[in-house]
């Protein structure tokens, strides 16, 4: 039963269907001719840095959830209740950075991208090295979900800076790809 609440996703794509307005820039993007320029200017070395950094940073980010639970349990710092209440935090975290970026940014500037990834780093670490209780691996999470957050939205904002405007819609399609590839290899990779 506590899969019925994929039912969720009926209406939201219903919402998305019928009511989200169909652009231009996506008819561009279809187009033959749009999409060999498009290309060229996708594909320039800051756009691929950020895509192989991305994915990286995904592939890292997503080690934290798959093995959070196993860590819990070879602890014995709780149920799978607790695995939850850490992931929770991890999303609400990342939900109220998302709501503050602009702020974030504003104040660490430059900055923020390079202190989201120390804050991912640290909760990483807090939860590996120091996490033989529960409330350490509730803060790590937190922690995690404060360099998760700025991590996730820093990749739209600097992809979409990177990219002429023409080929945004490309170069976010693109890096969510590669930002997808990096989950899909995250086990594989960190757990070997």
């Amino acid at each position: 039963n506590a899969f019925l609440v994929y039912l969720g996703v009926i209406p939201v794509f219903l919402i998305a269907r019928f009511a989200l307005p169909e652009g231009d820039l996506d008819k561009r993007l279809i187009d033959r001719k749009s999409r060999a320029a498009g290309l060229k200017e996708l594909f320039k070395p800051k756009a691929v840095y950020l895509f192989v950094l991305f994915f990286f940073a995904m592939m890292c980010l997503y080690g934290f959830h798959t093995n959070i639970a196993m860590l819990v349990q070879e602890r014995r710092l709780g149920t799978t209740a607790d695995v939850s209440v850490v992931a929770s935090c991890v999303s609400i975290v990342s939900f109220l950075v998302g709501i503050a970026y602009g702020k974030l940014s504003k104040a660490f500037g430059a900055a923020t991208l390079c202190i989201g990834f120390g804050c991912l780093a640290s909760g990483m670490l807090a939860v590996s090295l120091f996490g033989y209780s529960f409330p350490v691996g509730v803060a790590g999470g937190v922690l995690f979900g404060f360099g998760s957050g700025v991590q996730q939205i820093s990749s739209i904002y600097y992809i979409s800076k990177t990219v002429d405007k023409s080929v945004v819609t490309m170069a976010i399609s693109v890096l969510v790809s590669f930002v997808s590839f990096g989950a899909t290899l995250s086990p594989l990779v960190i757990n070997g």
